[in-house]
This record gives structure tokens, sequence and C-alpha cells, in this order.
């Protein structure tokens, strides 16, 4: 009886503490979740991914977000920058100008 109540209980607190990671790290999940379903897709989209993984900005914000566990702010101009580089790569222009 005892060791099904401690089971019981370390559930309990397994489900507690996974509501909780999960509460305070949504938006991170959301926007992994994101990039997982754009850019996993096929090969040639893993390959964009890879080379977007090259910017110095990405580096960075991925690196400060890694640490901290959370979404990090940058300078507006390296999220347009990112955010350009994103768009580009899914509308596959970036193709067409490596060409």
């Amino acid at each position: 009886m005892r060791r099904l109540h401690c089971r019981l209980l370390t559930q309990k607190t397994r489900k507690m503490a996974r509501k909780r990671r999960m509460r305070e790290h949504k938006q991170v999940f959301r926007v992994l979740g994101a990039m997982q379903s754009a850019y996993y897709r096929n090969e040639e989209r893993r390959v964009w991914f890879v080379t977007l993984r090259q910017d110095i900005d990405v580096q960075e914000l991925t690196f400060e977000a890694y640490m901290n566990k959370k979404l990090v702010k940058a300078p507006p101009m390296a999220h347009l920058k990112i955010g350009s580089k994103n768009l580009a790569h899914l509308t596959r222009l970036v193709s067409l100008l490596r060409k």
C-alpha cells in the first residue's frame, strides 16, 4: 500500500511539474513547433534551415534562448533580417536567386 501511495504521489508531482513547465515555456514550444512544421517537411527545407543557422544573428538568439530557456529579444533589425531570410527560404526565392 505504501509503495502505491508513493508511486501515485510521484506521478502527481511529475504531472504538476510538467504542467508548470509547459505553462512557463509555452511560447518557446509554439515557435519551435512552427519552425519544425515549416522546415522539416522535406530534405530541401532542412538544408535551407541549416543555411539559416549559419547567420550570426540567428546564432546569438539561439544561444541566448538556450541559456535562458526563453525567447529573447534582439535589435529590431536583427529580427527583420532573420524574418526576411525565413520568408525568402520558405517562398523559394533563395533557391531561384542561387541558380
